[in-house]
């Protein structure tokens, strides 16, 4: 399929839905165990095909849908930062609510008053970017363009948002399709209702750091003729960058307008239907009556506003509100059908797909809306940033949404072959800064050693290659390319605190298993003086291992290490990126076995690992997120067990602030998912660990139409520890397993006990020294 043909098929999509709509089935029974309830994903065979297209005609959405468990403002106070508007699973448009000043990522709180809507948003991470081309209804004298109303009645669900605005006695309604955003305004009995469009609007305004970016140039027209506002605004900063991007826009209306006018800087101009500047806007001027409905759709593009009118014309080629908010509701029940569960409660089972549906928010699909290269094949925007999503969104997709995997994977191959350089983070059409490591590497050997298809792995060596070997980032003619300390790190096999290079020992650690993941495509596509290289560098690990200790700390050039030093200095410093020595001090993936043998000997690892997850743990922060399945290379997963249940059940609920802390595109959420699974990703390895499994039975419907079935009798609040299992029917006694056990479908048999059993005690899993 071409890039055009790929855009018109999403507009097909929705016309021919009907075919999803007779594929559905009725889910959700329920039951009564202790007193609670328990809730039933299970499909059976008699409620096959009961939902038929009835349902669509008469524009309703069944109410036991596995949309009904989402709550998109799960994560929207605290640190979340995740977005709660209107869009598909990876969507380019994201239609939702901005709030005040210091809103995160997706600039929105659930406490904080509202300025407007706006097209493109992110979700999840530390600092904000987009918000752009911002929607408000209004009543009453345009004073000021500082609109910002208290809410009344709030409602999100997957593609819908609704919220009343108290300072205007408005009602909004939100829905959107891949490229288009369709609102409804509800107003009240008005001589001065208004909507307004900001082309300058961008999350944190225009104040002047690295997480806020500004408007520095637009257009806008008003044509009244034709019920519709167009232009452009364009924006630089946002994040780790300052160079500019582009928003076209183009918002037609059902409603013809009493009069207009435009504004810059804040000055208002009666009448003047064009307008050029930083600061600009359109407002659109009506005499309602008391609960009339004004209906506008906006098609967004990053090439032209043909293009954002053409988007918006294939896509929303009627005004039926409702057939394009169940049309955005009933895709996402596709995806979130990808993943069935019984035996959870109500409130887990809305933590579960609550964060299905968070981990399947990001990296979206700008295929057609790149203005900066064309390959002619699907591109993805938003890798924010490649250090999280390599841990658990990643391998997540890799089972559900291979072909989208596959394609965000092209991406950054076509981002390779644009800039000579992968990038590790990309939004707005640029690179943003390297976290720590090279992490893409890991997700190239990740998809190799899952044998994923449609990938040029001689391409993708090449590029893991350059990043571990090329130095001549340093001219600075690509913004964020390379391993930035990869000079010291080559020379003294560990990056030196003395050398002015920052969080070393997180970078060094990262380095190596970078190194480990090109060592992987090396045994393939390179020489052998490169297998050999790689080979050696994945133990380089060892330089920063303080026998007495027992941790990962800095050195000196001199190899002498740096004094005072504190374990416990939660640092992004010198030393350690996001964490402190118990953070960092069990960050070799690919070697456990190694580090076991540093730690001298399994019962001193246990005591270790047991004394930094006990005390120290955050299983949502990306460097622990593997660390509590450590203690299976130990031969004990009972502790695995122990510790997972306890952290899922502390640290998620299912309140605003339920989430433990940012989202980061997902990935806290596919942490929680692979969790309760009972399962979990070793990223960039054929490998998973078992874990304890919270649900009596998960179906995970992987995308070849095979099926992995994870069966746990007994499981509990109280049964956290495996018994006994089974795969495929036959004894099973490791508590982990390949990709390869699970790509062709698979049955886990678990039962499941209050006490620990010496279950999986006496198999683990492989390391880097099993073999040198």
């Amino acid at each position: 399929m071409n890039l055009q043909d790929k855009k018109s098929s999403l507009t097909i999509h929705f016309i021919l839905f009907f075919t999803f709509l007779n594929s559905m089935v009725v889910l959700g029974s329920e039951s009564k165990t202790n007193g609670e309830t328990i809730v039933s994903n299970k499909t059976t065979s008699q409620e096959k095909n009961q939902v038929k297209t009835e349902t669509f005609l008469l524009n309703k959405v069944p109410n036991d849908n596995l949309t009904r468990f989402v709550d998109p403002f799960i994560g929207t106070l605290g640190d979340g930062n995740v977005f709660a508007g209107a869009c598909l699973p990876h969507s380019f448009v994201k239609l939702g609510p901005d709030t005040k000043y210091n809103s995160g990522a997706s600039g929105y709180k659930k406490d904080k008053e509202i300025k407007g809507f706006s097209h493109l948003h992110i979700s999840g991470m530390g600092g904000p970017m987009y918000g752009n081309i911002q929607v408000i209804p209004t009543t009453g004298t345009i004073e000021s363009l500082n609109h910002s109303s208290d809410k009344g009645e709030e409602i999100a669900a997957p593609g819908y948002y609704k919220v009343q605005l108290k300072k205007y006695g408005t009602t909004a309604e939100l829905t959107s399709t891949a490229h288009a955003g369709f609102h409804k305004y509800t107003f009240p009995k008005s001589e001065s209702s208004h909507i307004l469009i900001d082309a300058g609007a961008t999350l944190y305004g225009v104040a002047k750091n690295w997480n806020s970016s500004q408007p520095i140039g637009g257009e806008v027209h008003i044509d009244p003729l034709k019920k519709a506002v167009y232009g452009y605004g364009t924006y630089s900063g946002g994040r780790s960058t300052r160079k500019p991007w582009r928003v076209y826009f183009y918002a037609v209306f059902d409603t013809a307008f009493d009069s207009f006018g435009t504004w810059f800087d804040s000055i208002k101009h009666d009448g003047i239907n064009k307008m050029n500047g930083n600061e600009i806007g359109a407002y659109l001027n009506f005499k309602t009556k008391e609960g009339q409905k004004i209906n506008l759709k906006v098609g967004i593009s990053m090439i032209s506003t043909q293009q954002a009118e053409e988007n918006v014309g294939k896509e929303i080629p009627h005004w039926d509100f409702d057939q394009i908010k169940n049309l955005a509701n009933m895709l996402w029940e596709k995806e979130l059908r990808k993943i069935e569960i019984k035996g959870m409660s109500e409130v887990n089972s809305r933590i579960f797909y609550t964060s299905l549906y968070h981990a399947l928010l990001s990296q979206d699909d700008w295929t057609g809306e790149n203005p900066v290269f064309d390959y002619k094949r699907p591109y993805y925007e938003n890798f924010l940033c490649v250090w999280d999503l390599f841990r658990t969104v990643s391998p997540l997709l890799t089972l559900i949404s291979t072909k989208e995997h596959t394609d965000m994977l092209n991406t950054l191959l076509d981002v390779y072959k644009h800039d000579g350089w992968l990038a590790d983070a990309h939004s707005s059409l640029q690179r943003e800064f390297t976290q720590v490591g090279t992490n893409t590497d890991v997700l190239f050997a990740d998809a190799f050693a899952k044998k994923l298809k449609g990938i040029d792995y001689k391409l993708a060596y090449e590029a893991v290659r350059k990043n571990a070997t090329d130095t001549s980032f340093t001219n600075k003619k690509v913004d964020h390319a390379g391993r930035i300390a990869l000079p010291y790190y080559s020379k003294y096999h560990y990056i030196p605190i003395d050398v002015n290079q920052k969080i070393t020992v997180s970078r060094t650690l990262e380095y190596v298993y970078n190194d480990f993941s090109a060592y992987q495509l090396a045994k393939s596509f390179g020489n052998k003086g490169e297998v050999k290289m790689f080979k050696e560098r994945s133990f380089w690990y060892k330089n920063l291992w303080d026998n007495d200790l027992k941790l990962m700390r800095g050195k000196n050039s001199n190899g002498t290490w740096v004094t005072p030093f504190d374990p416990l200095n939660n640092e992004t410093g010198p030393n350690y990126y996001e964490g402190h020595a118990y953070t960092w001090s069990f960050s070799t993936p690919h070697d456990i076995k190694g580090l076991i043998e540093l730690n001298g000997g399994k019962e001193k690892f246990i005591n270790n690992l047991t004394n930094a997850v006990s005390n120290h743990y955050e299983a949502y922060n990306e460097p622990c997120m593997l660390q509590a399945y450590l203690f299976v290379w130990a031969g004990r997963p009972d502790l695995t067990q122990k510790f997972i249940r306890k952290a899922t059940s502390d640290n998620f609920t299912d309140k605003y602030d339920g989430l433990p802390g940012n989202d980061d595109s997902g990935t806290t959420s596919a942490w929680y998912l692979w969790s309760r699974m009972g399962i979990f990703p070793v990223a960039g390895q054929n490998l998973y660990i078992i874990g304890s499994p919270s649900c009596t039975e998960t179906t995970i419907h992987i995308e070849s139409g095979k099926d992995v079935v994870i069966s746990a009798k007994n499981a509990s609040e109280e049964n956290i520890y495996i018994q006994s299992a089974k795969l495929n029917g036959k004894n099973y006694d490791k508590a982990f397993f390949t990709h390869d056990d699970i790509v062709n479908g698979a049955k886990f048999e678990f039962v499941m006990g209050a006490k620990p059993s010496n279950w999986g005690a006496n198999a683990v899993p492989p390391s880097m020294s099993d073999k040198y």
